[in-house]
């Protein structure tokens, strides 16, 4: 779980990084190829975490795997809002794009790290419900 906690916070400080040499050109991209990219790891992770919800009370060793993708769906989502919020003409919308990217990797981060506690207590009625918790005030972000 850490490391994947690691991943994803990597991935919210990606979205914010304008240190010399992290500023990636969109190589011919449009802001439109890049929101596209994102709704569909938007969508991705959002369908990943209603599996983690599931999987939680029918199958919890699966939870790993379940994890491990929707941090890397959280990754390339991270990255593309990047580099549209650095190709969008509108210093404003570049900033809702960011904040938005990067309170969903909190939430990304708190769903993680409540699968984890669910694999380490799958039959933990508390667990559970913070699982499906977090699933819901994912479901609000989205």
């Amino acid at each position: 779980v850490s490391r994947i906690v690691n991943c994803i916070t990597e991935a919210i400080f990606t979205v914010d990084d304008y240190r010399p040499g992290s500023r990636q050109g969109t190589d011919g991209d449009s802001f439109v190829t890049f929101q596209t990219s994102m709704m569909s790891s938007t969508k991705e992770i959002a369908r990943t975490a209603q599996d983690i919800v599931i999987q939680s009370s029918n199958e919890p060793d699966a939870l790993g795997n379940l994890a491990t993708h929707i941090s890397t769906c959280y990754q390339q989502l991270a990255n593309d809002a990047k580099r549209a919020s650095q190709g969008t003409s509108s210093a404003e919308m570049g900033q809702r794009i960011r904040v938005s990217v990067q309170e969903l990797g909190q939430a990304t981060i708190e769903l993680v790290k409540a699968t984890g506690s669910c694999q380490i207590a799958p039959k933990d009625s508390h667990v559970l419900r913070d699982v499906s918790e977090n699933w819901h005030m994912r479901d609000r972000e989205l």
